[in-house]
């Protein structure tokens, strides 16, 4: 997953996502690919300093134009989807413990995926919430 992403360089063969070659195609191509899909890291890759909500945020902020307003609701909306509860929104990493998973599922989530890479996406949940997964 992490030479398909593009954070470690392939050994052989080629990499095409989405009917593009990830090392042939225009480098903008590539990127416009990256956009269009989510990841969900096996320890879920939050960032320490921003709560849940404002993870959740970060790609809508990066890549679309929306009113703070919006953004609020968009990430609740998301978080909802990934069964987190809804005290997790106002929540930093260190204290979202076990819901860590599910913020990273709703950021992966967070923009209209075409395809989202999941890296061991049960392990460390319980059963019942595997099987929501």
């Amino acid at each position: 997953m992490r030479t398909i992403i593009g954070l470690l360089p392939k050994r052989a063969g080629s990499i095409e996502v989405l009917g593009v070659d990830q090392a042939r195609g225009e480098p903008q191509e590539a990127r416009g690919v990256g956009r269009r899909w989510g990841i969900l890291f096996q320890q879920g890759a939050l960032f320490s300093s921003l709560t849940a909500r404002q993870n959740v945020q970060f790609p809508m902020r990066e890549n679309l134009h929306l009113s703070d307003r919006l953004l609020d609701e968009l990430a609740t909306a998301k978080l909802e989807m990934s069964a987190s509860p809804p005290t997790t929104a106002t929540s930093f990493r260190r204290a979202v413990g076990g819901m860590t998973k599910r913020v990273a599922l709703a950021r992966a989530l967070a923009l209209i995926r075409r395809s989202v890479f999941l890296d061991e996406p049960t392990s460390g949940l319980d059963p019942i919430a595997a099987g929501r997964l």
